[in-house]
C-alpha cells in the first residue's frame, strides 16, 4: 500500500448530526467522493444515530397501506421499495439501483416509499449525502424515508418527519400534481382547432421526454460490462441505468449520485478537489 492509499485509508470525515455546516464542510462533503467510491457505507459512521430508526411522528412501517386506498382512487399504486436498495455497496451499484427506482416512479403510476433500514442504512444515507448537497435536506438527523411520485422525491429526515395526517395528505398531493389538468369548458369553433394545431406546428416543444425503454436496457447492459471490468457485482434484477464516467484515474475522483434532465440517475467521477 502506498503513502497516498494509507492517507486516503486513515483519513475519516467529521461527525455531522446535530448542526449547520459551514462552507468549507460543504466543499469537503462534496469533494471527497473517493472516500466512499468502493464501500458507500462508510458515510454510517458520520452519522452518531445512524443506528436509530425511529419513532416518527409518522408510522412509516404503515405508511403503504395508509396511502393504498387513497392512491388508488387516482390510478397509484403503493409500494415499499425499500429492499431494493439492500446489498448495495459500491457506488456504482447505487447508481444502477436507484436508476431504476427513479425511471419507474417517472413512467408508471407508482409511488416508491423507501425507509431507511438496518439493510439499506447506508445507501439511504449516501442519498441523504447527495440531497443535501443540492439543497434539498439537512443531515441534522439521519434520513427516516423517502418518496418518488413522477418527476417528485422528497427525502424526510428523522427530525422532520410530519404528523401522520400531514404525511398523508402531503403524498396525496403529489399524486395530484401528476394529474393532467381537466379541460376548461369552452365553445370551440373551426378556427379554434386551425389555430392552435397552427401554433403546435410552429412552437418548438421544450418538454423533455422520458427514457425510451430500448435505450433503458441499452444504458444498463452497457453499465453491467463496466462493472464486470472493475470487478463490481451488478445488483440483482435491475434493467437500466444512466451512469457517466468522466475521469479514468481512480486515484482521485468526486462521486456524485442525482436525477437526471430526462429520468435518469448518473455518477459523475472528477478529481477530488
Amino acid at each position: 500500500m502506498n503513502a497516498e492509499a494509507e492517507e486516503a485509508e486513515e483519513w475519516q470525515p467529521p461527525p455531522v448530526e446535530g448542526r449547520v455546516p459551514d462552507e468549507e464542510e460543504m466543499q469537503l462533503k462534496a469533494s471527497n467522493g473517493r472516500y466512499y467510491l468502493a464501500d458507500v457505507w462508510k458515510i454510517v459512521r458520520e452519522f452518531p444515530t445512524a443506528h436509530v430508526y425511529g419513532p416518527c411522528r409518522t408510522d412509516v412501517d404503515g405508511l403503504v397501506q395508509a396511502l393504498s386506498t387513497d392512491a388508488s382512487v387516482h390510478g397509484y399504486k403503493v409500494v415499499d421499495s425499500s429492499s431494493r436498495l439492500d446489498g448495495v455497496v459500491h457506488c456504482m451499484q447505487l447508481a444502477i439501483a436507484w436508476h431504476q427506482i427513479v425511471h419507474e416512479a417517472r413512467n408508471d403510476k407508482v409511488v416508491h416509499i423507501i425507509r431507511r433500514t438496518p439493510e439499506n442504512n447506508g445507501t439511504v444515507l449516501m442519498l441523504q449525502r447527495q440531497e443535501h448537497l443540492r439543497g434539498q435536506c439537512t443531515e441534522f438527523a439521519p434520513a427516516a424515508f423517502i418518496v418518488l411520485v413522477g418527476g417528485q422525491q422528497v427525502l424526510f429526515t428523522r427530525d422532520r418527519v410530519l404528523p401522520q395526517a400531514d404525511t398523508e395528505r402531503m403524498v396525496l398531493m403529489m399524486i395530484k400534481q401528476e394529474q393532467p389538468p381537466a379541460p376548461a369548458p369552452t365553445e370551440r369553433t373551426v378556427l379554434d382547432e386551425y389555430l392552435e394545431l397552427e401554433e403546435k406546428e410552429l412552437e418548438p416543444t421544450l418538454a423533455v421526454p422520458n427514457m425510451s425503454a430500448a435505450l433503458f436496457r441499452q444504458q444498463i447492459n452497457t453499465v453491467n460490462e463496466l462493472m464486470k471490468v472493475m470487478g463490481v457485482d451488478a445488483p440483482e434484477a435491475q434493467e437500466d441505468a444512466t451512469v457517466v464516467v468522466a475521469a479514468d484515474d481512480p486515484k482521485g475522483v468526486a462521486l456524485s449520485v442525482k436525477a437526471s434532465g430526462t429520468d435518469g440517475v448518473h455518477v459523475e467521477l472528477g478529481p477530488r478537489k
